[in-house]
């Protein structure tokens, strides 16, 4: 697979991290898409429930009025809506609702988790199948069953009425307010998460291959993808808008919607699976049935007709049994010309359903035959040559090759027929539309299941890759191609994966090469200088150690795919294992390979591994065309290519091939090709032959030449060659001779230097070979023998005459015709051309079929060169011979060591004897050469045995005896001494250096006094130290080194695990605090709620017994004037709303005893506190301490009798108590609740008291954290610092090393030497001596720097991730802190709104009692005073309710709000009558409407009506004579009472305070005490579920810090400590086996193994 380099530098990090996780996310979807699918019948079932599901919408109550017949509609809504969560949602309470939508986010996020885990540990994927299968599992069932009901479930909370912002599900939930944003936030963030990954997984999650039994099958998931976003459009319109105010817009778009599925899946070729697709098909048919009834139903919606539904029900099951039973046969698409396409769709559909038959072709009759006429159609319509049904084109090599892969022999022809029709077309339509990605996804996939032909498949994806795909196509190429490339590993075909993919890892095999070697020389340069920094060395070896791990990595790869690398990239490795990795012996073995693959013939079709792209090989190569438009003409070259003749690439491109080639070949080479096309004979190809190449100067050369053909079905046929120019040492000429008149017609550039001859000269002046070679035909025979033959040269040309001795080899040209014939007619006479040379004289008068017809010769000519014979000795050449050979022109030496060639002296001595027994004489020296040449030629024997030399115009000769080893021996000139001005220079960087300068460089810099470096060698007793710890073996090669370093454990193994420890208990510590904290604060404001509760109840309880004190003296009163007004009715009433009212009282009661008391209210409660005062017939008082609930249950005692009948002494005793101790008493226990719930609230400090130990714990962690990270990276350091022991000067020689090397990179030098001089620091001679000769003058280096980049990123993330802890602390502190100062600010306001009507109603009862006894006692004060005194109390209390409320309106819920404000502004009956049970006619017409003004001004009047029955009263007692306005009665013989006593039956005003305090004000304000309480219970329930909602958020927030940074913190940490050794190993072993630091540091990590 092609893979982007981590090492781009114009890449953001993003991009790079970007593009990581979308690789790793390909991994996972992959994998699971190789699990086992479900069975058939599970699929229907899915697809059922989710039809039912989208059912469920269109019978919804807002679409009821369009099907008409409720009871249908009603049952068919009720069956459907058990398939989706709303309906369940209406059976919970908001808050319930709320913690399972937490519940579900948490499990949706916990696989999330997982997958993202599965992620991190991708490569142990294999072991992980049960996860992996309960994922697909999972993914499965959302997809299709799980994804409306969860998005229906998190988008209900967006379900309000958009005027009164009140939720449509839960009546009592404010929308869009207070913690309610926070719920809409976590569940938009939630259904966007769901929605993104149902999107991912309906684009990817899908079989791209044909599978018989695999429904999923399918060639793309987009269509899937409009049916989710039909879904999602149809769950955002039935609960964000008004349904029934924008109908009509939502049936629009549903229709639109039902209308694109339904033309998307109608007979689709989407799905390879028929008779899946069918059931989709009738899914999408039922969908859009279903919402034409809608529309029908919209239309007649004002008409009488009702018969909808069961139109519906019936139709239904028709129209799903239609679509199954029906043939999809699509003939208007098969009969479609393929060689005039209209448009991309009808190409792609076209070939999309004739991929999706062919899979049917030998399993379904009916689709066969139905092929076969598709065939035999496209025999007729099809009139192009290379149609694959024209009978010339079915005895193709490719369809014969074919044939033989197919297992049924009858359906061979028919089905090789189609297969190969349907490629046709899909060439035809990519020549047409060459940027369509799909329509190339898809020819990829025909041509991997259908064609077998992987490479070609392997080709179409990385062109599809090129036109920059979406995110869906880019995971179907990835996919497709790992299949493919997991395929041709498995099957062992590493050739088809070399030709296409080697090239691209060899392009990042060489940058990567050169990012190490950039890598290397940075770490080397930094610690050269005089303070390094080590924490950027340490920064810049970790980025080293990755590269080249990467470079390892690729290298063992491409080693596996690609035997016969290039030379040049092995040269490079080689030099880049001495130059930069210091290793030796793995270098060795990359120069063995390079030797062996020197010692074959060159496979240059191996090297050719990217077809498209060979611009930067520095093999010349070129392609030519095989196809009729352009035949024969160069398609492409290379730059080499270019060079080797003499032209620029632009000269070349588009010319035929033939300029390149001498007129001889040129004028038959384009019949050659052809009928090799034809005939497809690979005489001439995949083998290596040297050919006659001419330069664009017109000169000829020779050349070796690797012709390999390539047919591709879209790029068309092509020639390729990889050319490489001969190299000989030696002065020889070629010319090529015209057999017809003996001419010469080209020659080579050597004829300039050898006869003085150019082309301009054989031009124009006919030159004949004889006249060069004067005995050619004399000697014709053993001139074309392979031995060649000696003879004279000689030519006079201008003033000069030139004779020399040439070994002279000839070459004859022959030209072969071939007539080729097939079985019905002369296709024409096709010639061809045997190009060879030095092909024995038996081959080329070999008689066959071919009719060979003789055009000329080619000749070479080799100049003798009179020289010392190798074989002689020093006598035979004297120094006369010598100095005539420092004449010559010549540059290099070739000393030769015979011995060096396997088999070559016994050689020489059986050609010896053999000579010596057929011609009875000594064999000639001349003919031992000649033997010793051939041989080396024959053998290509190794390079090792012969050295070359650059000299001074001079050749010096030596000669090895068996007794002498010197390499060469020295020209003897007693009078000159040769080695003056001679110096000895060392190649560093590309530069020479002088050796004894460079020994002396930077001795200054040194001069500090410091101790000397600890550079001696190990003594012997280190050494036999090392061998006792078994650790001496380790620095006897690099990789047993390496080994070495990646098996030892850190010596801070310990701390390590101290740190990990100290993590997870700092994480355990904060998730007990944080759970803590949930506990104690919900606690808190559960008791807060109990408080209120308590206090409400309690005021309700005096309320309560006033009204009972009320009623009992009403009932009094209605006995006295029932004999002057029947009262009879009244009475029973008044009984029964008594009775309610004890009853009421009793259950009260019951609360208050059941309710936890502590503090003053145990002494009220639990002890005889309570003074109760009675009286007996007599008229004697008596006492009784009781406590309160003793007290209670005698005030309902005495109540009860009176409720049966009249009794003096009860009435005394229920009115004197209620008025006075026990009355206060109540009170006080009201006040008492008060009291202790203000305590609790303002002496509450669990919130902040959490918050400042998670903070101190916060601050008391951070140094400790920083302590142990501190003692764990300090072995960094240790081990950086021994990078101080290595000598400066080394230093600078690795800086020189590999900056020479990396300049080499840049420049393209290209090496041919197999071995680097400028090791001398690697061998273990040379650095003894060069450690002795600098012990004494080179210092050790202390000062340094170490500023570790990770650590502080470390403390950054450490400091976020606390941050993020106590962000939840905080959080909760916020809101607990704000709750906890709005319910104590409302204490007041309800204690002042829950005493209201007990007060009111006391004031009433002491009027009455006043009335009716003047003389009872109050509170020991009378009753007018008493009175007169609580009127302005009653002001003073509703002031308080006013201003409390108004300073309290921000904590209020807005339901009470509302309530508050519709009750003190105008049209207040309306909204009582909602609330209460009150007639509005009599509430409006009630004191002028006083009430439906405002409340606030029937309090006003309700207390201005008891001042004035005060003062009506006071009147009557001060003046007897004064008048009242209403009737008066006798009850007694006292006018004066009998006044005041009528003034509770006749006044106006004190029937108002009656009706006012009974009928409205008990109610209003019970209601409100019961709306205020339950607003307090909203209030702790959304605290409750916003703090469930924050810690599972903080839960889930500490499971992945500690995934995701404390742990892999941790595990970095050990991986960088492992990585900070391995640094070790770019030391030279030889600088190690000196350090005696680097050595204790090693000996100390053994003893810890």
């Amino acid at each position: 697979m092609k893979r982007t380099s981590l090492f781009e530098d114009d890449k953001s990090n993003l991009d790079k991290i970007q593009h990581s996780f979308k690789i790793m996310f390909f991994e996972i979807v992959h994998n699971l898409i190789l699990g086992d699918n479900f069975p058939f019948f599970i699929y229907v079932f899915f697809i059922l429930i989710e039809s039912l599901q989208v059912f469920h919408f269109f019978f919804t109550d807002e679409f009821s009025s369009l099907w008409k017949v409720e009871s249908w509609t009603s049952a068919l809504n009720s069956f459907f809506s058990y398939f989706m969560i709303q309906s369940y949602l209406k059976n919970l309470s908001f808050q319930t609702y709320i913690l399972v939508n937490y519940i579900v986010m948490g499990l949706i996020m916990l696989l999330l988790i997982v997958v993202l885990f599965i992620a991190l540990k991708s490569a142990s994927l294999g072991r992980m199948t049960g996860t992996l299968m309960i994922l697909k599992i999972f993914f499965e069932v959302l997809n299709y069953v799980l994804f409306m009901p969860i998005l229906q479930l998190f988008l209900t909370i967006f379900n309000c009425d958009n005027s009164t912002h009140i939720h449509k599900i839960y009546k009592d939930q404010q929308c869009y307010n207070g913690n309610y944003l926070l719920h809409v936030l976590l569940c938009c963030i939630a259904s966007i998460i769901l929605i993104g990954v149902s999107t991912l997984v309906t684009l990817m999650f899908f079989e791209s291959r044909f599978q018989i039994n695999n429904p999923q099958c399918k060639v793309t998931g987009r269509e899937d993808l409009i049916f989710l976003i039909f879904k999602v459009v149809m769950v955002l319109c039935f609960t964000i808008l008004d349904v029934q105010n924008q109908r009509l817009l939502i049936i629009i778009i549903l229709t639109l919607f039902s209308i694109k599925l339904f033309h998307s899946f109608n007979k689709s070729s989407i799905y390879l699976n028929i008779y899946f697709a069918k059931l989709l098909n009738g899914q999408h048919m039922i969908i859009l049935w279903t919402m034409m009834m809608v529309v029908l139903g919209l239309i007649l919606e004002n008409t009488d007709y009702d018969g909808a539904p069961q139109l519906w029900v019936i139709c239904t099951p028709l129209l799903l049994i239609i679509i199954l039973v029906r043939k999809e046969y699509r003939y208007e698409v098969m009969m479609v010309d393929s060689n005039k396409f209209d448009s991309l769709d009808q190409s792609l559909q076209l070939l999309q359903y004739l991929t999706k038959l062919v899979g049917y072709y030998d399993k379904d009759e009916s689709i066969a035959s139905l092929l076969d006429g598709f065939v035999e159609y496209h025999k007729v319509t099809c009139k192009r040559d290379d149609c694959p049904c024209s009978p010339k084109n079915m005895n193709d090599k490719r369809i014969e090759k074919f044939k033989k892969g197919v297992k049924d022999l009858s359906m061979k022809s028919q089905y090789v027929i189609l297969i190969y029709i349907v490629e046709k077309i899909y060439v035809l339509s990519l020549t047409r539309y060459p940027n369509c990605i799909e329509l190339r996804i898809s020819h990829a996939l025909f041509l991997y299941e259908k064609m077998q032909s992987t490479i070609q498949a392997l080709q179409e994806l990385a062109l599809a890759e090129q036109e920059k795909p979406y995110l869906d196509q880019q995971f179907l190429i990835f996919r497709l191609r790992k299949i493919i490339e997991e395929q041709m590993f498995d099957s062992g075909n590493l050739t088809n994966v070399n030709e296409f993919t080697a090239e691209n890892n060899l392009r990042e095999i060489k940058m990567l090469i050169e990012k190490s070697t950039q890598l290397h020389l940075d770490f080397w340069i930094k610690l050269r200088e005089d303070t390094p920094d080590l924490g950027k060395l340490y920064e810049v070896g970790l980025r080293m150690l990755y590269v080249d791990k990467v470079l390892d990595d690729q290298w063992k790869r491409i080693m596996k795919i690609n035997f016969d690398m290039p030379p040049t990239l092995l040269m490079m490795y080689s030099r880049y294992l001495i130059d930069v990795l210091n290793d030796r012996e793995e270098a060795e073995d990359v120069v063995e390979r390079l030797k062996n693959l020197q010692t074959f013939d060159m496979d240059r079709g191996k090297i050719i591994n990217n077809l498209k792209d060979f611009v930067n090989e520095s093999t010349a190569l070129i392609s030519i065309s095989a196809e009729d438009g352009n035949f024969s003409r160069i398609l492409g070259l290379n730059q080499s290519c270019a060079k080797t003749f003499g032209y620029t690439k632009s000269e070349l491109l588009d010319r035929k091939i033939n300029v390149l080639m001498p007129n001889i070949y040129a004028q038959y080479h384009d019949q050659f090709l052809e009928g090799y096309t034809q005939n497809q004979e690979s005489r001439v190809l995949n083998r290596e032959r040297l050919l006659i190449g001419k330069h664009k100067s017109g000169y000829i050369f020779p050349f070796f030449i690797y012709v390999r053909y390539i047919p591709s079905l879209i790029n068309g046929s092509q020639f390729f060659a990889a050319i490489k120019q001969e190299r000989y040492f030696k002065n020889q000429a070629y010319m090529i001779v015209n057999s017809f008149d003996m001419c010469i017609e080209n020659i080579s550039a050597q004829f300039i230097s050898l006869f003085h001859i150019d082309l301009n000269y054989i031009s124009k002046k006919k030159t004949q070979v004889s006249d060069l070679i004067p005995q050619f035909e004399e000697f014709k025979q053993e001139l074309m023998s392979k031995q060649g033959y000696e003879t004279t040269v000689q030519y006079k040309s201008r003033d000069q005459f030139i004779q020399q001795q040439f070994q002279v080899y000839v070459s004859e040209i022959n030209i072969c015709v071939n007539r080729f014939m097939n079985n019905q007619n002369k296709e024409g006479n096709i010639i061809q051309t045997n190009l060879t040379l030095n092909v024995p004289q038996s081959q080329h008068h070999k008689k066959d079929e071919r009719q060979a017809q003789l055009f000329g010769y080619i000749i070479k000519l080799e100049q003798i060169r009179v020289e010392k014979s190798i074989l002689q000795t020093p006598s035979e050449h004297g120094p006369a011979s010598a100095r005539k050979q420092l004449n010559s022109a010549q540059k290099f030496l070739f000393q030769f060591d015979s011995k060096e060639i396997p088999g070559m002296k016994e050689k020489i001595e059986q050609l010896k004897k053999q000579y010596k027994k057929d011609n009875n004489t000594k064999l000639p020296d001349q003919y031992v050469y000649k033997f010793i040449g051939e041989y080396i030629s024959d053998q290509n024997f190794q390079m090792s045995a012969i050295s070359v030399s650059k000299q001074d115009e001079t050749y010096e000769y030596s000669v090895k005896n068996d007794d002498e080893k010197t390499p060469s021996s020295k020209l003897e000139d007693k009078n000159n001494d040769l080695s003056l001005g001679i110096k000895t220079m060392i190649l560093i960087g590309g530069q020479l250096f002088d050796s004894e300068e460079y020994k002396n460089i930077d001795i200054e810099e040194e001069e500090d006094g410091q101790s000397k470096i600890v550079g001696q060698m190990p003594s012997k007793q280190e050494e036999d130290q090392e061998q006792d710890n078994g650790n001496a073996n380790v620095y006897k090669s690099k990789k047993t080194f390496v080994q070495f370093l990646k098996e030892s454990k850190s010596a801070n193994q310990s701390s390590l695990t101290c740190f990990r420890w100290n993590a997870a208990l700092l994480i355990i510590f904060l998730g007990v605090l944080g759970l803590l904290n949930y506990i104690l604060t919900q606690q808190l404001f559960f008791g807060v709620y109990d408080g209120y509760k308590n206090v409400i109840n309690s005021n309700q309880r005096v309320a309560l017994g006033q009204r009972i004190l009320w009623q009992t003296i009403e009932l009094y009163l209605l006995n006295q004037i029932n004999p002057y007004i029947d009262q009879t009715k009244n009475i029973a009433d008044q009984r029964q709303s008594l009775n309610q009212s004890i009853s009421n009282l009793q259950e009260l009661q019951f609360i208050l005893q059941s309710a936890v008391v502590e503090g003053d209210q145990i002494d009220l409660i639990r002890t005889n506190s309570v003074k109760m005062t009675g009286r007996d017939q007599s008229g004697t008082l008596s006492t009784q301490l009781v406590d309160l609930n003793q007290g209670t249950a005698q005030i309902l005692s005495k109540a009860l009798e009176l409720l049966q009948t009249y009794n003096p002494e009860s009435q005394f005793f229920v009115s004197y108590n209620l008025l006075n101790n026990y009355f206060e008493a109540v009170v006080q226990s009201a006040n008492i609740y008060g009291s202790q719930l203000r305590e609790k609230l303002n002496g509450s400090s669990i919130v902040i008291t959490l918050f400042i130990v998670a903070c101190a714990f916060a601050v008391v962690s951070v140094p400790l954290i920083a302590c142990m990270f501190s003692l764990v990276s300090q072995n960094q350091e240790i081990i950086m610092k021994l990078f101080l022991q290595i000598q400066i000067t080394k230093v600078k020689t690795l800086v020189n090393i590999c900056e020479g090397f990396f300049n080499s990179l840049q420049v393209g030098e290209e090496d041919d030497e197999l071995h680097r001089d400028n090791e001398g620091f690697m061998d273990d001679d040379e650095v003894q001596d060069e450690d002795e000769e600098y012990l004494e003058r080179h210092k050790k280096r202390k000062k340094y720097r170490y500023d570790l980049k990770n650590k502080r990123n470390f403390y950054l993330k450490f400091a976020i991730s606390m941050v993020m802890l106590l962000g939840y602390f905080l959080t909760h502190f916020l809101i607990g802190d704000y709750l906890q100062n709005a319910f104590s600010s409302l204490i007041d306001e309800i204690e002042a709104t829950s005493q209201l009507v007990p007060n009111i109603t006391f004031s009433n009862n002491v009027i009455r009692q006043m009335i009716i006894d003047p003389t009872f006692e109050i509170k020991g004060s009378s009753s007018y005073l008493i009175s007169s005194t609580f009127v302005k109390e009653l002001y003073d209390l509703n002031t308080k309710i006013q201003k409390e409320h108004s300073s309290n309106i921000q904590y209020h819920n807005p339901t009470y709000n509302t309530h508050f404000d519709s009750l003190m502004k105008s049209g207040a009956c309306s909204y009582l009558f909602s609330i209460i049970d009150i007639d509005i006619n009599t509430c409006q017409s009630f004191i002028e409407g006083i009430i439906d003004q405002s409340l606030s001004l029937a309090l006003s009047r309700y207390f201005e009506d008891i001042r004035s029955q005060l003062q009506e009263y006071n009147n009557i007692i001060k003046d007897p004579s004064h008048t009242i306005s209403g009737t008066l009665y006798n009850f007694t013989s006292n006018s004066t009472y009998n006044k005041a006593l009528s003034l509770l039956y006749t006044n106006t005003q004190m029937n108002e305070i009656d009706i006012l305090q009974d009928l409205y004000l008990r109610q209003i304000f019970s209601y409100t005490t019961d709306l205020f309480l339950s607003c307090v219970q909203q209030d702790v329930d959304t605290n409750t579920t916003t703090s469930v909602a924050i810690f599972i958020v903080f839960l889930v927030v500490l499971v992945l810090i500690y995934l995701f940074f404390w742990w892999p913190t941790a595990t970095k940490i050990n991986n960088e400590i492992k990585k900070t050794t391995l640094l070790l190993a770019n030391i030279p072993l030889s600088i190690i086996k000196r350090s005696k630091a680097i050595r204790e540091y090693l000996n100390r990590m053994h003893e810890i193994e």
